[in-house]
């Protein structure tokens, strides 16, 4: 991104968090632990600092990626009013290839809130 006002250092990247329904693979539902320790987002910055050799120190993610992560250990910022996590990219799981859902409402409380405004 461009435009992004914000540049991670080391091997940092910032995503943007999608709140998701349950998955279903087959008959078997995701578990609710699953749910609460990983969330998908959509990398919108990644660090574009080189190791001493010379590569990039983020390596296998870019820009528009569609990832599953551990929230552990990540932290969040708030920027033009918009809230974003930066994780290192060592926490993604994987890429993922689906699109992601849109969010039911169903009342339910969130399992992981990011900040909307700073105080």
């Amino acid at each position: 991104m461009d435009n992004f006002k914000f540049k991670p250092l080391s091997n940092y990247i910032v995503l943007d968090v999608v709140e998701r329904k349950a998955r279903k693979i087959g008959s078997l539902y995701e578990p609710e632990t699953v749910k609460k320790s990983m969330l998908d987002a959509t990398v919108v910055c990644i660090s574009e600092e080189m190791n001493n050799e010379g590569k990039p120190m983020v390596k296998n993610i870019k820009v528009g990626d569609k990832v599953i992560f551990d929230v552990m250990g990540s932290f969040s910022m708030v920027l033009e009013g918009k809230g974003y996590l930066i994780i290192r990219e060592t926490q993604v799981i994987g890429i993922t290839y689906e699109e992601f859902d849109e969010v039911e409402s169903d009342n339910s409380p969130a399992i992981f809130q990011l900040p909307t405004k700073v105080n």
